[in-house]
């Protein structure tokens, strides 16, 4: 039997048995050796209708034990008691050869197994019932156990699945066995049975035959280093034994000592016993090989560190000489610090000094390609030994010798082959036609600069020229060019400088000649001189890939070689248009009007022709001296006929800049038609606008049109919350008081908050009247509070389905006021105080208008009556007079209790005086319920000191008596009723007529409407890197989580590209263009903390497109516009873009572009930071692994999300004020609204009508007044009376003239078809009219991950070819965003849904021929999508559109 576990039997003994076969009984139980025999028992009465064995079973095991018997049979087995107890052993052993310490650890286990229990056979019952469950259940789990590791032993087959499942984990008993029966152990099994209990004996049988078939393959537990030390010294003693055998004990000592190693064989057992034969050299090798290993092994730790800084050490050391450093094990290029070497120059001075070439102690020598140079170079006229260095051992002196006919140049001299030249730090040495070198030589920099340091307490030397000095030059003459890398300090040896110097030198020194030049070198110098002159002028371009933008201006005049520096072109890129010759006419710190600046304009122009034409004429002049007469005039003649013809060009070119400067001006001056007044016409136009001015009328009639939706938007939001609260426009011409009797009962708090910007506007004005049932009050907010409140409402209606967010907010601070008076303003009445300036009683019947509704809802009579007055002698009021009045309110009428339950009025001081003349200015009533308005009485008297100001007020002025009430349901009824009713939603036809059927409006042109806009625009910014293929491939963007837009992942010293791709899913509606100017820059470090690092230097950089811009429009309305550049972050000059970016650190750059659009007014801005990490060129890509592990996340892209605002221009006319109107545009949920409407121009109308009619009133009755005081006996006092007749046509001459405009101004709300007459000839068409262009407000939307809806839809992308896509959506209010899969990764496109509405009905499906179709419109686009199931397909509508419910 194979494997580690052993199976034995034991019979045990039992008296009860005993006793059985005492009586006679036979034995179900016998045993032969290893195998023990199960017989079935006999039938009897017991055993009817049993199924019972008829075969005697049969099994085998490891040992069989017989202690049924007697003691005395020989093969009686003893029993012991048995211990149960865990061993554990550790074995400890150290080598004294490699002093190591190793050990072996076992566990030994022995555990005694309780028998299964039968509860019909031990009648156990209670707490013995449950304990022998318990047991049945884990010995139940063990037979699991042992027979799937049987059948996991015996199986011959891998299954497909994998590995059988062994259930240790079912109990604790099997959990504890894990390693005894399963794992690297050795087990013995005994099981116990008895031959009384066939049942019982036949169970435990089966669970040995089970656990016998269990194979383990048992291993010590030993240390892998140590066996592996163990088994090596294990070889190396036998290999050592092989070789030391003395002669006559091994097959090998028989061979001659003649006789080499390599062919001496010898036979040996390796470890597994197998037989090898290897000659005796390739033993003795591996003898060595494992004697060092084992030496190797025998090193401490501390040994082995040593040891190996040691030998990083030396090689760092040594790669430091060759300018090679290893920091951190980062490996890096750098100059020598010893060794001299050359470094490249290049044209572009990115490139120079990139390559470095190392010249070694004694002989370098440089060729070409193909030959065995120690030092390669490619290009023409680089010979295969071109030329060699020789350096001296200690490196302080080195020479370079030319080969013959090498082109080989130090310091712009050619060298002649055999004469060798010696090298200070600084030459310039050219190799060929294109090797531009530098040499330096560190150790002999370092004996100069010593050399000064010495010399400089005793002489001072020019700092331009020390330490540039050779042999040569203390001997060359003053006007010789000295040998030193440069001539002044100011110069830069760079590549221009090298070429410059062996342009102007022969191989003898001297000036070129031309003369003496051959035809092919001067072919070839013509052809460089000719292109270097095309690429100055600009007629021709460079290398196209150059990373210098080279710009300069070169004029004919020039005479100049360019050699010197201030000659050579500048590195800088600078950008000229045609419109240069505007900066030339800007005074600095000065600021000129247009009309000045085209005139400065002029002036200038003609002063520099002026002085150009003096120049010329002092030519002429100077180059007549000396000269005959004839030459002289023939000289003249030429040179003034060209100066005649440069003055023409350079005229006419002048003369067509002002052209269009003036041109300009006049295009500007064309849209005025001046018309020139008298000094009475302007006042009187000043007094005319004033008053204009006052009415507001068209200023009230824009913002009523403009904020209809505002109004229409914030009902829906208070319905669908069930908020009982109804917002609608008004007309306001003063701030409404709040109650004095709640003031005084201290009802109202201390600290007051007042709406600022209804206190400061201008009156009239348009407000915003507040319904508000619940607190059963009315009050009026401005226009600005009602927008800051609808923000709020919105913000609550995102988070509606969010209830872990919700709970948190304040339900009803956005809908009302924080704390409502219960006595709210109803009305007021007026009265005219002109009576009181003749000291007559002032009485009228004043009707109560509703400032809410522009009607009177009640009347009541108001008295002033003087009571006395001093100096009585006085006959009208004038300064000086005091006069106590006595006010008197009642007879209110026309308030219903329905409507209100208590009402009370109020009147302040000052709408009497005109001023305040006492701390108390208000004078209030008590509250008079409105069952018993017959009660109602307001009796109070004051005493008024008159000043000139107060008589002027009372002399024109009215009072006014403010009414306050407790609104019921009914007041906001009525309310309701009435603006339903003035906007035509509640006119009912009178009985028996029929209601006149509205005449259809014609469709608008989208050309005429001027409605504010608003389209999303998704930004996509990649940035993409050169690789080894060639290929420009997205490097990643690593984000921290879902808010953070991620940073770009950048590596050092690689070509890389921008793309920024938008996308709207406006259409047409929004035509964009193109790209019109990128620019990029502002470079900041962003730190762990949040703090913001700003640079002291760097710069903003242009960005130019490098291929052609691409602009699609797609048949689902999305649009897509596309811009690709190169970026080079060294043009930033920033240091955060230079060096690699710490750990959790960020540079940001501000990305902004701008796009044409042709609808808008000027281009559209997009602004947004983008973030980047600078790693160094082999860093390696961020993994993704680990973001699965966290919430970072890899994306391809950064992505943001603008909302472009295109604003409407104003009307400049009144007739076309209608183009302002939002009443009509769409709000999400409006269908809960039913026939409310916002108000529209009838406000204005309506408050003027009351205004008008309520003074009209009020002057009446002082002048019935007036005329009634008059006694006739004062009448006949005065002069006679005029004619009849002649009074009679005055009145009518007054009667008959019109005051006012001649035409009155007409606000209308929809447009009205002009009426002409018809014409028999018809008029020409009228010219297209220019469309209004609209200006652009770009705001970026912020990051959230409020998500109330996500999965997957199917929607329609192409209506024409029946196209459906599968796509991953998700609902962040008030956008759905959609994805390409479930990881949410990069956005696809966006939609706002904030005013979308949702359809689905049977005439959809059948349309498009599908089930669990939905779909959605918006103000700019329609779309189709198709739910998995009915159940998505309810809970979609119902998220996207929560007005549903």
């Amino acid at each position: 039997m194979s494997g580690n576990i052993k199976v034995a039997v034991r019979c045990a003994s039992l008296f009860s048995a005993l006793a059985e076969i005492a009586r006679g009984a036979t034995g179900l139980i016998r045993m032969e050796g290893k195998t023990t025999y199960l017989s079935p028992p006999p039938e009897d009465a017991t055993t009817v209708g049993k199924a019972i064995e008829k075969e005697t079973k049969a099994f085998s095991f490891d040992h069989s034990y017989w202690s049924a018997g007697s003691k005395d049979d020989p093969d009686y087995a003893s029993q012991h008691t048995v211990y149960l107890f865990t061993l554990i052993m550790t074995q400890k052993k150290t080598d004294p050869d490699i002093k190591m310490a190793s050990e072996k650890v076992s566990r030994i286990s022995l555990i005694d197994l309780a028998g299964s229990e039968r509860a019909n056979s031990t009648g156990a019952t209670g707490v013995r019932l449950k304990e022998g469950a318990n047991i049945n259940k884990s010995l139940t789990t063990l037979g699991k156990v042992i027979s799937a590791l049987a059948t996991q032993s015996t199986a011959t087959t891998k299954k497909k699945g994998g590995a059988e499942h062994i259930p240790y984990r079912d109990s604790v008993l099997t959990w504890l066995l894990k390693d005894s029966i399963g794992g690297n152990s050795k087990t013995a099994m005994i099981a116990a049975i008895s031959p009384a209990d066939y049942d019982e004996t036949l169970s435990t049988l089966r669970y040995a035959d089970q656990a016998k078939k269990i194979k383990n393959q048992a291993v010590v537990n030993e240390d892998p280093n140590a066996k592996l030390i163990r088994e090596l010294k294990e070889e190396l003693e036998a290999m050592r034994k092989r070789v030391a055998l003395p002669p006559g004990q091994a097959a090998e000592a028989f061979y001659d000592k003649s006789v080499p190693a390599e062919k001496q064989m010898v036979v040996f057992l390796d470890r597994e016993g197998k037989e090898q034969t290897i000659s005796k050299a390739e033993m003795q090798e591996k003898m060595e090989s494992a004697e060092k290993l084992m030496a190797e092994i025998n090193q401490s730790w501390e040994e082995k560190i040593q040891k190996t800084k040691v030998v990083q050490e030396e090689r760092e050391k040594a790669l430091e000489e060759l300018g090679i450093s290893i920091e951190k094990n980062v490996v890096g290029v750098f100059t020598p610090k010893k060794a001299p070497h050359l470094v490249n120059l290049n044209e572009d001075p990115l490139m120079s000094e990139c390559l470095l070439y190392q010249i070694k102690p004694g002989k370098t020598i440089v060729g070409n390609l193909e030959s065995a140079a120690d030092i390669r170079l490619s290009g023409t006229k680089v010979l295969a030994e071109h030329c060699h260095f020789q350096c001296s051992p200690d490196m302080k002196e080195v020479t370079i010798q030319a080969m013959e006919n090498s082109a080989t140049m130090v310091n712009g001299q050619r060298l002649n082959s055999g004469e060798p030249r010696k090298l200070k730090s600084g030459y310039r040495i050219i190799l060929g036609d294109f090797h531009v070198f530098r040499f330096n030589n560190p150790e002999q920099a370092r004996i100069d600069r010593d050399a000064r340091q010495s010399k400089l307490p005793h002489e001072i030397r020019s700092p331009g020229l020390s330490g540039f000095e050779d042999d040569n030059s203390r001997t060359s003459s003053p006007m010789t060019r000295p040998e030193s890398p440069v001539s002044t300090a100011s110069e830069v040896v760079d590549w221009e400088y090298a070429k410059n110097e062996a342009r102007q030198k022969l191989p003898d020194g001297h000036m070129l000649d031309l003369e003496s030049l051959p035809d092919d070198d001067l072919n070839s110098l013509y052809q460089k001189v000719v292109r270097t002159h095309a690429h100055r002028r600009g007629t021709s371009v460079g290398r196209p890939d150059s990373r210098m933008s080279l710009s300069f201006t070169a004029t004919d005049d020039d005479d100049d070689s360019g050699d010197s520096p201030s000659n050579r072109p500048s590195s800088s890129s600078n950008w000229t248009n045609d419109d240069s010759m505007d900066s030339t006419m800007t005074y600095s710190g000065t600021t000129v009007s247009e009309g000045d600046r085209y005139e400065s304009a002029k002036e200038e122009i003609e002063r520099r022709l002026e002085v150009q034409k003096q120049e010329y004429e002092r030519r002429i002049e100077s180059m007549a001296n000396g000269e005959s007469d004839e030459i002289q005039q023939e000289k003249i003649k030429l040179v003034q006929n060209e100066m005649q013809r440069m003055l023409d060009i350079q005229k006419k070119h002048y003369e067509t800049r002002v052209k269009k400067l003036l041109a300009k001006r006049k295009a500007e001056d064309d849209d005025f038609e001046f018309v020139h007044f008298t000094d009475d016409q302007k006042q009187l136009i000043k007094r005319a606008l004033v008053r204009w001015r006052r009415n507001r009328r068209v200023r009230m009639a824009e913002d009523i049109m403009a904020h209809a939706i505002v109004v229409k938007e914030a009902n829906v939001i208070s319905r669908e919350l069930d908020k009982d609260v109804t917002y609608q426009l008004m007309v306001l011409d003063q701030v409404f008081p709040a109650s004095a009797l709640e003031t005084i009962t201290g009802l109202m708090d201390l600290d007051e908050v007042t709406d600022q910007a209804l206190e400061s506007a201008s009156k009239p004005c348009v407000a915003v009247k507040v319904l508000d049932r619940r607190n059963k009050a009315v009050y009026v907010w401005s226009l600005d509070k009602l927008n800051q409140r609808l923000q709020q409402m919105r913000n609550l209606n995102n988070f509606i389905d969010k209830p872990e967010y919700s709970a948190n907010f304040d339900w009803d601070a956005p809908f009302y006021e924080a704390a409502p008076l219960s006595h709210s303003y109803i009305g007021s009445a007026i009265i005219s105080l002109k009576p009181l300036s003749r000291f007559l009683l002032a009485a009228s019947t004043a009707s109560v208008y509703s400032r809410y509704s522009s009607e009177p809802i009640a009347t009541c009579r108001i008295r002033l009556q003087p009571t006395h007055y001093s100096p009585e002698q006085a006959i009208t009021l004038e300064a000086g007079v005091k006069m106590t009045v006595e006010i008197t309110v009642d007879k209110v009428s026309g308030l219903h209790s329905s409507d209100f339950a208590s009402l009370h009025c109020q009147l302040r001081i000052s709408s009497i005086a005109g001023t305040v003349t006492t701390p108390d200015d208000n004078l209030v009533s008590n509250a008079f319920p409105t069952s018993s308005l017959s009660k109602f009485r307001m009796k109070k008297s004051v005493t008024i000191g008159v000043t000139a100001e107060i008589a002027q007020y009372i002399q024109d002025g009215y009072a006014t008596v403010h009414f306050f009430a407790e609104p019921k349901h009914g007041f906001f009824d009525r309310m309701e009723q009435w603006d339903e009713m003035r906007e035509g939603a509640g006119v009912i036809a009178p009985r028996g007529v029929e209601p006149a059927i509205p005449e259809p409006v014609a469709r608008r042109n989208e050309t005429e409407l001027v409605l504010e806009q608003r389209h999303d625009v998704l930004a996509m910014i990649q940035i993409c890197e050169l690789s080894a293929e060639g290929s420009y491939d997205p490097v990643p963007v690593v984000a921290v989580n879902t808010l953070d837009p991620g940073a770009f992942y950048l590596r050092q010293g690689l070509q890389r590209r921008l793309i920024i791709r938008l996308s709207h899913n406006s259409g047409r509606q929004f035509p964009w263009t193109k790209f019109l100017k990128v620019e990029l820059g502002n470079a900041r470090l962003l730190d762990p903390r949040g703090r913001v690092h700003s640079a002291e230097h760097g710069k903003d950089t242009i960005l130019r497109s490098i291929t052609r811009q691409t602009c699609q429009f797609q048949p689902d309305g999305s649009s897509e516009l596309t811009f690709v550049t190169s970026w080079d972050s060294s043009v930033h000059e920033s240091i955060f873009l230079d060096r690699t970016t710490a750990q959790n650190h960020r540079a940001l750059l501000a990305l902004s572009w701008q796009v044409d659009v042709p609808r808008c007014k000027e281009p559209v801005t997009f602004m947004m930071d983008i973030a980047v990490t600078m790693q160094n060129r082999d860093a390696r890509p961020p993994s993704k692994i680990a973001s699965f592990l966290s919430s970072t996340r890899i994306l391809s892209k950064a992505t943001a999300l603008f909302c472009v605002r295109l604003i409407p221009f104003t009307p400049k006319k009144t007739a076309e004020i209608w183009r302002l109107n939002t009443a009509g545009k769409f709000v999400r949920g409006e269908d809960i609204l039913g026939k409310w409407k916002p108000r529209g121009l009838t406000l204005i109308k309506d408050f003027n009508n009351a205004a008008v009619s309520e003074r009209r009133s009020a002057d009446v009755d002082a002048t019935q007044a007036i005329l009634g005081a008059m006694s006739r006996e004062r009448l006949t006092s005065y002069p006679p009376a005029p004619d009849p007749n002649a009074l009679l046509q005055k009145a009518l001459a007054l009667w008959s003239k019109r005051f006012g405009p001649v035409n009155d101004i007409v606000l209308a709300q929809d447009p009205s078809p002009s009426k002409e007459p018809e014409l028999a000839t018809p008029l020409p068409p009228e010219p297209q009219r220019k469309r209004k262009k609209m200006v652009p407000e770009v705001r970026l939307i912020p990051r959230t991950d409020v998500a109330a809806r996500r999965g997957f839809l199917s929607v329609l992308r192409d209506p024409t070819s029946d196209e459906w896509v599968k796509q991953y959506f998700v609902l962040k209010r008030p956008y759905l965003f959609c994805y390409e899969t479930s990881s949410e990764l990069e956005e696809l496109s966006v939609v706002n849904v904030s005013s979308v509405r949702v359809d689905n009905n049977l005439e959809v499906e059948a349309m498009l021929g599908r089930k669990n179709i939905f779909a959605m419109y918006t103000p700019q686009n329609c779309y189709f999508f198709q739910a998995a199931n009915p159940k998505d397909l309810k809970e979609w509508c119902d998220k996207i559109d929560p007005s549903r419910n």
